[in-house]
């Protein structure tokens, strides 16, 4: 239960920002446990890069 930022974009999709801060379940020193929780999110006027390559393809294909 470590907090991490988001972000999510125009398209829908989300990604792991960086890290927030830690929870009180700690183990080892230096560590996070594992599970992530959202802290705050920022949402991007952008579209997620996986959209914009297939979007560069569809532009390729009807120029052709």
């Amino acid at each position: 239960m470590c907090f991490y930022n988001q972000k999510r974009y125009a398209c829908g999709d989300c990604a792991w920002a960086n890290f927030a801060h830690r929870c009180k379940y700690e183990f080892r020193t230096g560590e996070t446990c594992g599970m992530k929780l959202v802290n705050t999110t920022k949402y991007m006027t952008s579209q997620c890069r996986l959209c914009e390559k297939i979007e560069t393809k569809f532009r390729r294909r009807q120029q052709e």
